[in-house]
């Protein structure tokens, strides 16, 4: 478990919460690693400095924040959030 991994399972433990039941936003591929390692999901949100990263393997990758509202990237994140 790498050093991010063990931050983020630290932080769901510490809420009480199952690390499946956490998401986490990343702008880089390190912490998009690190929280798939985790067992959370992710929503991958480049930046200037890390779009040239890859990002595969995170459940949601946005280029721009006007693409997407709260309401899609929960429906996508988890396909029952409307239910």
């Amino acid at each position: 478990m790498g050093q991010n991994t063990l931050e983020f399972d630290v932080v769901a433990k510490s809420l009480g919460k199952n690390p499946f039941n956490c998401g986490v936003i990343a702008t880089s591929r390190a912490a998009t690693k690190s929280s798939l390692s985790a067992g959370m999901h992710c929503v991958a949100i480049p930046d200037s400095y890390t779009s040239h990263e890859d990002f595969s393997g995170a459940d949601v990758i946005i280029d721009d924040l006007a693409e997407m509202n709260v309401e899609e990237v929960m429906t996508r994140l988890c396909p029952h959030y409307q239910d």
